[in-house]
């Protein structure tokens, strides 16, 4: 086999697992992973190994759920136990995600309006909206997977901080096999930031609704469809994607910490501050590299965060839910997509801190994951929707870990805050 044919071999398992992953090293995710890294690296160092296995069975089991069921996560909530479960869910994915495009367009927009500080960010922020919608509206369900893979390619820029940056790699093998905890109410609290923002509900659905587009789009070009070999494909992409993932993770958490510490920076507070001590510790190029990143995350997530408030909608009320359909075909989904992205500039207006606002979105997140674990388990168990494919032993072992570890998280800080 030629490298021409291997390239394009490996780029057929790029699929759903992939870009959920590489949506999970969003703006928001950098954000937090700075913080940690940027407090001390050398304590979060051990976390993406961790991660790296609850997020493949987590992800694992809600791509399975979906390719067997034909149902997104909301749909087969709504099945199984009822309008006003779904409804919940549907709410606070709806103001979450929300909140997120708006700080990762935020984040975006600061960006440009750094370069040119003549255009106010509200205007870059409506500007790169409404690229999105239009990548959205106009084209078909492969057409933007293709441009997603693209963008998240482009995410292995940051790897390339790592030539500008002075690193210890014998003492960082040390602290990535070595965990280091300590017990605290900071680190506890962007412990519980880092698994809010890796292991993240939107991420749940979203997976689980591009299986089920990638399943239609297989219909539409008359491919023969197995579900033995599709869960087969799924489970090599759902890895490929959360190794992915946590490699980008481990490289933020790593240079952060080794860019910045030495520079006398121990606290991150908004994202010009960050790029102007990059400019002056790294020179330009740095600069660039770090903006190509958060560009192309952006351009993953925000269609990732839009797109799974749509389908969840979508599949409440019984409503025709595909990037595949044009817009008079699916009015719902596009208008739902549509409008969290608007939505979302009107925090410009509120004039919200991005920085805070992403970190305790993390926080909610990791909050609301163990409520949304426990009803997607109780699913994956269900003999009579799961048709032969329900959890083994090991995943639930494995999802159930993710469950106490989230809840435990939640329950330490809700004492902290309650404490002051």
């Amino acid at each position: 086999m030629n490298l021409k044919k291997k390239v394009k071999e490996f780029l057929k398992l790029l699929g759903p697992g992939f870009l959920t992953g590489a949506s999970d090293d969003d703006p928001s995710g950098v954000i937090t992973y700075s913080i940690a890294g940027v407090k001390n690296y050398k304590n979060f160092l051990w976390t993406p190994l961790f991660t790296l296995l609850l997020m493949y069975f987590v992800q694992e089991m809600c791509a399975r759920i979906a390719l067997v069921t034909k149902k997104g996560l909301v749909g087969i909530i709504k099945q199984k136990f009822g309008l006003v479960i779904s409804l919940i869910f549907f709410i606070l994915i709806f103001i979450t995600h929300t909140l997120n495009i708006y700080a990762d367009l935020y984040i975006s927009s600061s960006i440009l309006n750094f370069i040119w500080p003549f255009i106010p960010s509200f205007v870059f922020s409506l500007i790169l909206g409404l690229i999105i919608i239009i990548l959205i509206v106009v084209f078909p369900y492969k057409k933007i997977a293709n441009i997603l893979r693209f963008f998240a390619l482009l995410m292995l820029s940051y790897i390339f901080l790592i030539f500008f940056i002075k690193i210890n790699w014998l003492e960082t093998l040390f602290y990535l096999f070595i965990p280091k905890i300590e017990f605290t109410y900071e680190y506890f609290t962007i412990l519980l930031a880092i698994l809010g923002t890796t292991i993240s509900p939107y991420l749940f659905f979203w997976q689980a609704e591009e299986e089920i587009e990638e399943l239609h789009q297989k219909q539409l070009e008359h491919k023969k469809i197995s579900i033995k070999k599709e869960i087969k494909y799924m489970r090599e992409d759902t890895f490929i994607g959360m190794l992915f993932s946590n490699i980008i993770m481990f490289f933020i958490i790593l240079t952060t910490g080794n860019a910045l510490n030495p520079l006398g920076i121990y606290d991150i507070k908004n994202i010009e501050d960050s790029i102007l001590v990059l400019r002056y510790g790294y020179g330009e190029f740095s600069i660039l590299i770090f903006s190509i990143f958060i560009f192309a995350s952006t351009f993953i997530v925000v269609p990732v965060l839009a797109g799974s408030v749509a389908y969840s909608f979508c599949e409440i009320f019984n409503l025709p839910a595909s990037l595949n359909k044009k817009v008079q075909e699916s009015f719902a989904f596009y208008f739902i997509s549509l409008l969290s992205i608007l939505l979302s500039n009107i925090f410009f207006i509120l004039n919200l801190p991005p920085i805070k606002a992403l970190f305790y979105v993390a926080i909610i997140y990791g909050l609301l994951t163990p409520f949304v674990l426990f009803y997607i388990l109780k699913v994956a168990n269900d003999e009579n929707l799961m048709k032969g494919y329900k959890n083994t032993l090991l995943q639930n072992i494995m999802v159930i870990i993710v469950l106490f570890l989230t809840s435990i998280s939640s329950l330490l800080l809700i004492s902290q805050i309650l404490k002051g």
